[in-house]
């Protein structure tokens, strides 16, 4: 992921040695005009100082309080001589854009650096009254399986990777992984399923803070099968967060096949078996929640098995989002917040995806980032264009 304390070294480097835009005027000044103060373009308050002037970079520092914000960046004091809002999520620019969200999780004090030659811009932690452990947890844990927790939206001076992370747990429960010291993410991987915690120590320039972190881990999940008259695999199995308690099974049957057992392992306690059982080729979802099924009484293996047109939509961030929802034909392209709309979950490895039951034929869709900006789905070529001529994704 990005790195707060990175894009701050690149800006400075960038207003020491970057190249020469085209020579601007000296009396150029930028603006933020915005929910902060009333949407006003002559706020002095709000003026931004002028870093350097042949490169166009420009800081303001304001203490802010919790809470959701727009803005917009003003040149001059005034909309018709230029303003820049966001191109897309990724932080870039454009004239006019559209309204920057801005979401503040702690008070701070926080530094707004606009680079008005390259059309980009960010915000960092400038002071704070205290460092604050702010932890996300990635996956779901589970007896032998991996989660993460990633401490990037802790309130540290210039950033949360500037800040040191020292933890501890119980060894027969959790084994931590090796870590980047350059990341905010910590991996773990369980090992006994039941309750039990982390301490975590977030250490900045003298300063210590403490957090304990429960954790319950979950029991061991497995499909464990055997091909009838056969010792080949021919089968995929993905268990897959899919928000709260829910997790569901991807499986996938390469061909028609007849199982000599096919068994779905819940921990050690729970262990259902079906034995010389036929499979058609297909992929078929499994769902959990709570760790428990939600066909609790399944006689046959169709009645576990959900055949559907199931696909897992996956969109791999390369900088920092809030939110990742997928729109489409199959959901009468609800927009994020409306009945109907599929929100993406965020898994152990930083990854955005869900699994979701597509109906067949052609179905035109798209991702959308941060709630309003829409993205192509790197890992699916095929296009096609919705009524209104936007280029958007498609399965056949």
């Amino acid at each position: 992921m990005k790195l707060a304390w990175w894009c701050l070294a690149a800006l400075v480097s960038l207003v020491i040695s970057g190249p020469l835009a085209a020579e601007p005027q000296s009396e150029e000044l930028w603006s933020i005009s915005g929910s902060f103060n009333d949407w006003s373009t002559d706020d002095p308050d709000w003026v931004m100082n002028s870093l350097n002037p042949a490169v166009r970079t420009y800081t303001l520092e304001r203490y802010l309080e919790p809470g959701e914000y727009e803005f917009k960046f003003v040149r001059t004091g005034a909309r018709e001589l230029g303003e820049l809002g966001a191109l897309d999520a990724s932080g870039r620019l454009a004239d006019p854009g559209v309204e920057i969200d801005l979401v503040i999780n702690h008070p701070a004090t926080y530094t707004i650096f606009l680079n008005a030659s390259q059309q980009n811009w960010m915000h960092v932690v400038t002071s704070a009254d205290e460092i604050v452990i702010d932890i996300e947890m990635l996956g779901v844990p589970t007896a032998f399986g991996s989660f993460a927790i990633d401490f990037g939206k802790s309130i540290v001076p210039g950033g949360a990777d500037r800040a040191s992370l020292m933890f501890r747990s119980n060894w027969k429960s959790l084994q931590a992984m090796p870590r980047d010291p350059r990341s905010t993410m910590q991996w773990f991987r369980a090992v006994a399923e039941g309750p039990t915690e982390i301490h975590l120590e977030l250490q900045h320039q003298g300063e210590t803070t403490t957090q304990v972190l429960p954790i319950h881990i979950g029991p061991e999940l497995s499909l464990r099968y055997r091909e009838l008259n056969s010792f080949e695999r021919p089968i995929e199995v993905l268990f897959e967060h899919q928000g709260g308690d829910h997790l569901r099974a991807l499986v996938h049957f390469h061909r028609d096949m007849t199982l000599g057992f096919f068994a779905l392992v819940i921990g050690e306690d729970s262990d259902l078996r079906w034995s010389t059982t036929p499979v058609e080729a297909g992929t078929y979802a499994i769902d959990l929640h709570d760790f428990q099924l939600s066909n609790d009484n399944p006689r046959v293996l169709n009645d576990l098995l959900d055949r559907g047109g199931w696909r897992r939509f996956r969109w791999d961030p390369t900088f920092p989002v809030r939110t990742v929802h997928v729109s489409g034909d199959f959901n009468d392209w609800a927009a994020p917040g409306e009945p109907g709309s599929i929100e993406l979950v965020r898994q152990a490895d930083g990854v955005y995806s869900r699994i979701v039951d597509v109906p067949a034929g052609r179905q035109r869709y798209q991702l959308i980032v941060n709630g309003r900006f829409p993205v192509l789905d790197q890992l699916n070529r095929q296009t096609a264009t919705k009524d209104d001529g936007t280029v958007v994704n498609v399965l056949e």
